[in-house]
């Protein structure tokens, strides 16, 4: 859909577009709260979870993820519904929402493992229940015909169908050992051990700091604090509402440990913090019926709104010179995407028929034609210059686009040195962005170079 409203209109309308379906899927929690606690609880749920600094961001962005979680909220209501009211069509409608979820991100495989020993847990203490093995093979089986035909492309085009995360066991196509280990790098959890897996919700909410970008983008889940606040007042929920906090709990403590083992991303563990979310916002309405507290949660809650209105109004701020049209297109670019500027010189001053080698991963504001470098044969290429030499008159290269890096320098010198190649443009403060949230970003070397096709006679 994203694509053919690019196509068909501009580049703003399919965010508008992701914005308003977004902003649709949030009723979703609503709905899973409202149906089992109160309509105020209902809101406060809603308001926790999207006011946070992380959800203002993400969903500020063009990824799925606001779709995503709201999509795992039906998964869940709907099974609980069929709980409730015994009625197969609530079970049918939450596999075709897991289902869902897994063709939208690979995230929901870890939301499918939690959801099915959750739902085998209700099959087994619910006595009514008939035809045990056939529901729990239905359960299992829509999601994955639902998801499959994402997951085969995937395969048929890379060799891995959860590319790039199966490299490792795959060795994929469009994809390297080299970006493979970077990738991992980008872990933001708190490590791996049997303590810091004990520990590891005290390290999600209060100690992000001590993480390789802890705080580089916040998540500050502060509403959390109302949890501990369950041990006061589990005894004013019905047996319902009981229920429905365990089965939170233990899809937070499944989804949890299947992150923990996995790739620790913290917007990763989103979708359960809205289940726990759920909780907070339940007790709040329950501790707010004490007069001897309230004025108390009047004041945490009042400060965590405006602590959330005011980081929104500040990270949204570096949007406004753009959208009123007081900065230009380019200048907003620059302080956003890497090497902008430079590509900016590349699309002004190379003819159209211009083949442009791309020795980095970003290549969407390039106006020319461009080639990355097969998987297969990217450490040849970076090692013998015939391979090189021959894979730039294969594929009619006329330019190479070259920011620095310790695995092309000996060949593009050797290149160079062998007149194969010259030097058109020189950049020596390169921006490579570290966060288009913070504006912060480094600086490095990029080379544009022409190809000398004389040389290939």
């Amino acid at each position: 859909i994203h694509m053919y409203l690019l196509v068909l209109f501009d580049d703003f309308t399919p965010i508008l577009f992701n914005c308003l379906v977004q902003i649709f899927f949030s009723f979703s929690l609503y709905i899973l709260v409202v149906t089992r606690f109160s309509n105020f609880a209902g809101i406060l749920s809603v308001l926790f979870f999207y006011s946070t600094p992380n959800m203002i961001i993400l969903l500020s962005t063009g990824k799925p993820d606001g779709i995503f979680f709201g999509i795992i909220f039906l998964s869940f209501h709907f099974l609980l519904l069929w709980k409730e009211k015994n009625n197969l069509n609530y079970l049918y409608l939450s596999s075709i929402f897991v289902g869902a979820s897994l063709a939208l991100k690979y995230q929901a495989i870890y939301w499918f493992f939690t959801i099915y020993p959750i739902f085998i847990i209700i099959m087994l203490l619910n006595k009514n229940v008939k035809n045990f093995f056939i529901l729990a093979l239905y359960f299992g089986i829509i999601p994955i015909i639902i998801s499959c035909p994402w997951y085969l492309k995937n395969f048929i085009t890379t060799g891995d169908p959860v590319w790039p995360f199966g490299y490792s066991l795959f060795e994929s196509s469009f994809w390297n050992a080299e970006l493979d280990t970077k990738y991992k790098s980008w872990e933001t959890g708190p490590g791996k051990s049997l303590l810091k897996y004990l520990f590891g919700f005290w390290n999600l909410t209060l100690r992000q700091a001590e993480w390789k970008w802890g705080l580089l983008i916040p998540f500050l889940p502060y509403n959390l604090i109302l949890l501990p606040g369950l041990a006061l007042t589990y005894k004013r929920f019905n047996k319902k509402q009981i229920e429905i906090i365990i089965f939170c709990l233990l899809a937070f403590f499944i989804f949890y440990s299947i992150w923990f083992i996995g790739w620790q991303q913290i917007r990763y563990l989103l979708p359960v913090m809205g289940l726990l979310n759920l909780i907070s916002a339940a007790v709040l309405v329950h501790l707010y019926q004490s007069k001897n507290i309230r004025i108390l949660l009047r004041m945490t809650f009042a400060s965590i709104l405006i602590f959330s209105l005011s980081y929104s109004i500040f990270y949204n701020s570096q949007f406004l010179k753009n959208a009123l049209g007081l900065e230009s297109k380019k200048d907003f670019l620059t302080n956003k995407i890497s090497f902008y500027e430079d590509i900016s010189f590349l699309n002004e001053n190379l003819n159209d028929d211009a083949v442009v080698l791309w020795n980095d991963l970003k290549a969407f504001y390039c106006e020319k034609e461009w080639v990355l470098i097969p998987q297969f044969m990217y450490d040849s290429f970076n090692s013998d210059l015939f391979v090189a030499v021959q894979f730039l008159k294969g594929n009619n290269i006329t330019h190479i686009f070259n920011p620095y890096h310790k695995t092309t320098e000996l060949i593009i010198n050797e290149l160079v040195d062998n007149n194969f190649i010259k030097p058109i443009y020189e950049n020596n403060f390169a921006k490579i962005i570290g966060s288009r949230s913070l504006g912060n970003f480094n600086k490095t070397n990029l080379v544009i170079y022409e190809v000398n096709k004389n040389q290939f006679k």
